[in-house]
């Protein structure tokens, strides 16, 4: 199976990241009004940029395996996924 090995890194990334960023909306839901730790910040935007890392290099597979469309969505979901890291890192100052 064409890019096999991208997927599982994409997905692998993805548990990670997932559970990265579920630690930073329990610490934020943890007490109201709460502010939002850097390191656990930090931790969620590494992960997030590991899986942005994984899921372009997956896209990038299926460009070449001649899955334009589904490597066009894949991109469009990192980037997405890169405007909420940026916006992430604005709000606590972890430029």
């Amino acid at each position: 199976m064409a890019c096999l090995g991208e997927y599982i890194g994409y997905c692998g990334s993805a548990v990670v990241a997932g559970a990265a960023l579920a630690a930073i909306v329990i610490e934020v839901g943890s007490v109201a009004g709460a502010p939002l730790t850097v390191p656990t910040a930090v931790a969620g935007i590494a992960a997030a940029l590991a899986l942005i890392s994984s899921g372009m290099a997956y896209g990038n597979c299926l460009e070449n395996a001649g899955k334009a469309d589904e490597a066009q969505r894949m991109r469009e979901e990192m980037d997405q996924i890169q405007r909420e890291i940026d916006r992430l890192q604005e709000l606590v100052g972890a430029n």
